[in-house]
């Protein structure tokens, strides 16, 4: 209840925090599956952001917080129901993206901005802030602040692109977030509600592997209306296959034993750095074919079968 408060709360008062409002699914399922009466208390932080937004000025901040609610309820829905995880986790990117879609109305008719377009012109402005910082430092040689202008330059014309498919894959990646945290904390809450098997059991559906391929075929076609969409497809798809590889990461902790301490810096490591991320994506699209959690089972099964033959009487 408190970090929901907080996810609410705090972005409004500081908007460097505005990264916790995308944990706000996450902490509405848990509230909602500890005890349904709680929904008053979320109507009663909802009250509390709102004045706090209105008296900070910071109303935008505000409604994405709140269109992240329905998303939490979404997973809630998909416990009772005894929906699948990948049913549960698509209906939460459907809400969460047509919540999204609504905030930007609502913005756009309050402001008169475009909501787009306003994300857009933001970053651009911060890239040139950064750009003008590198070229009033005294540190970098001519050629190291030309290689710097050229690729701020090749961003800066690609950004409109590519911001679309950051956008989709944000809305995958934060759907996939809420409902791992959220089984997550459940388990060490409620494991009597606990209906899904474990995360170290996920996988994609199978048939996603061949998005991939024809994204990546779109990638290099020379057609400039079908890349942006090639782009966003294969972004979204890194962040599936980015947890099917932590799955299997996962189930190899478990089958090694491994320290919580020790899971949790391999974890860090991984997801901090890009090298880790891009490592656990291709292992999770690898895993269509290669199979690697069969491959324990088969390997635990073998083992079992041995110790039976070598201890009969057991």
């Amino acid at each position: 209840m408190l970090f929901l408060g907080a996810a609410l709360v705090l972005p409004t008062l500081n908007p460097g925090l505005a990264w916790i409002m995308f944990l706000v699914p996450m902490a509405v399922f848990i509230v909602l599956a500890e005890n349904e009466k709680n929904r008053n208390c979320i109507g009663m932080i909802i009250l509390v952001a709102l004045i706090a937004a209105t008296v900070k000025g910071e109303i935008t901040s505000a409604c994405f917080g709140l269109a992240m609610i329905p998303a939490g309820v979404t997973i809630k829905v998909g416990l009772e129901k005894k929906y699948s995880p990948t049913s549960t986790a698509t209906r939460m990117f459907i809400v969460m993206a047509v919540s999204w879609f609504i905030m930007g109305i609502g913005i756009a008719m309050l402001s008169g901005r475009n909501v787009y377009g306003l994300l857009l012109g933001n970053l651009q402005e911060a890239m040139k802030a950064s750009l003008d910082l590198f070229q009033n430092t005294k540190d970098l040689d001519p050629g190291q602040l030309q290689e710097i202008r050229t690729t701020a330059a090749a961003i800066k014309k690609i950004l409109p692109q590519v911001l679309p498919g950051v956008i989709f894959a944000s809305l995958v990646g934060s759907t996939m977030l809420n409902l791992v945290l959220g089984q997550w904390l459940l388990q060490k809450r409620r494991p009597e509600l606990v209906i899904w098997p474990p995360f170290s059991s996920w996988k994609a559906p199978e048939p996603l592997v061949f998005a991939v391929i024809l994204a990546g075929f779109g990638l290099l076609m020379p057609l400039s209306g079908l890349r942006p969409v090639a782009i966003g497809v294969l972004l979204s798809l890194n962040v599936i296959y980015f947890y099917q590889g932590l799955a299997i990461l996962t189930r190899l902790f478990e089958y090694w034993h491994t320290p919580v301490g020790l899971r949790a810096i391999v974890y860090g490591l991984m997801v901090l750095q890009a090298y880790g991320i891009i490592f656990l994506s291709f292992t999770g699209i690898i895993d269509v074919w290669a199979d690697f959690r069969g491959k324990l089972e088969r390997m635990d099964r073998d083992k079992n079968s041995s110790d039976i033959k070598e201890n009969p009487e057991e």
